[in-house]
């Protein structure tokens, strides 16, 4: 109809079931109001303003709402400013005072000014104002006169001049002094340091038998001549005796094996799960799985006992040409196999004969059936089946076919009949 492509079958069998080329194509532009040109994103949206009638309103002009107190006539920003001002009878309560001046508290004695009143006491309570004052240094002042040193406070340089610091030689840096050797009386050995002669003697290190270093001797068996790698594995082989006693032979591990089916494991566990479960008297599983008749290879014993127990290999599958498949009584052709399988299984060319049967195209198979009509019931369940069925990709029902060729045999038999 449309030559339109699709990659998929199935898209071609929705295409051409909803007829989709058939039917008008819809507006894609986004809805308009007629009257007022506003555009929508959606038609509900356009549906809502027809049907309150938006653009016909008149517009107000936006006068911006006003909260005043009627009291005392403030205005104010929002309505929650004016709710708390009547609530709390702002407009009612007296004027606030204005602030007082900062009072300020002069002590008599030597009108020192203060600005709080606990400390104008503390003043007054120790005397502060009786006591001498120190008398305020120029810091240019501080120099000492010999060195010219300046200094940040009088005590300072109070110590310099008293201490004579100026007039002092500096101290020359400490050289440390060369400590001289000495030597043992007994042995005439030096030593650099005197606390070292001092261990020497006290220890009487020299008077001690001097330990010559060796090297350690191989840890080897007189007897076997072993070699080991320590002095300890030696003393354990000479203390057990191990080189005298006789060699012991080693006794290699029997194979486990079954002496039924002579199968070899690697295991004694291996060995005991085979005999346990009786695995080499069950039947061997045949490594291909195929019927004897037809030779058909089956992937499990499951599909296999199917295959048997129906006899499906001593059927004869009807042979269907196609496309396209012509209706044996209508003569209605079909491009796909399901549609046709599904009008020749409910037979709706003679349940719905002003549809198929046109002149000339039906069939003298029609003229000794009888045509019942259908109820209202009835036709609703044959076009829900339809719809079912019509998805299906491949219909291959053997029983439902073999029903269909009896039914067309029994008729055809009543036509010779006729005859």
């Amino acid at each position: 109809m449309c030559n339109t492509g699709f990659r998929h079958m199935s898209s071609l069998r929705y295409h051409e079931k909803h007829r989709v080329c058939l039917k008008p194509k819809k507006d894609t532009s986004d809805p308009k109001c007629l009257k007022c040109e506003k555009v929508f994103a959606t038609n509900t949206g356009l549906q809502y303003h027809l049907k309150r009638n938006v653009c016909e309103q008149i517009k107000e002009e936006a006068i911006p709402k006003v909260y005043q107190c009627k009291q005392c006539d403030k205005i104010f920003a929002a309505i929650s400013g004016l709710a708390y001002h009547v609530k709390k009878k702002v407009c009612e309560q007296p004027p606030e005072q204005p602030p007082k001046e900062d009072i300020v508290y002069n002590c008599e004695k030597c009108d020192a000014i203060f600005k709080r009143k606990h400390s104008l006491a503390y003043h007054m309570q120790h005397r502060v104002c009786l006591k001498p004052q120190k008398e305020k240094v120029d810091p240019e002042s501080l120099v000492c006169k010999l060195c010219e040193k300046l200094f940040t406070s009088a005590s300072s340089l109070e110590y310099h001049v008293k201490n004579q610091v100026c007039t002092k030689e500096p101290k020359e840096p400490k050289i440390p002094e060369e400590e001289e050797e000495k030597e043992c009386h007994l042995c005439n050995t030096i030593f650099a340091h005197s606390r070292s002669l001092r261990y020497h003697l006290e220890h009487k290190v020299c008077l001690k038998p001097k330990v010559v270093k060796t090297e350690p001797k191989e840890a080897k068996c007189e007897k076997c001549e072993k070699v080991f790698s320590g002095h300890l594995a030696l003393e354990y082989h000479t203390k057990r005796k191990v080189c005298e006693q006789p060699p012991v032979e080693k006794v290699e591990p029997k194979p486990a094996k079954c002496e039924k089916c002579e199968k070899v494991f690697s295991g004694r566990h291996a060995l005991e799960y085979h005999l346990k479960n009786k695995v080499c008297e069950q039947p061997v599983k045949p490594e291909i799985i195929q019927c004897e008749k037809c030779e058909k290879v089956f992937s499990s014993f499951h599909a296999l006992d199917y295959h048997i127990k129906r006899k499906v290999c001593e059927q004869t599958r009807p042979v269907i040409q196609g496309p396209p498949f012509y209706c044996d009584i209508c003569n209605t052709a079909f491009t796909l196999k399901q549609t046709w399988y599904l009008h020749v299984k409910r037979q709706a060319c003679i349940k719905y004969p002003e549809k198929y049967m046109q002149e000339g195209r039906a069939s003298p198979l029609l003229s000794i059936v009888k045509v019942e009509p259908l109820s209202e019931e009835e036709e609703v369940e044959e076009v829900e089946d339809v719809e079912d069925v019509e998805d299906v990709e491949d219909v291959e029902d053997v029983e439902d076919v073999e029903e269909i060729e009896v039914n067309m045999e029994e008729v055809v038999k009543e036509i010779a009949n006729i005859e």
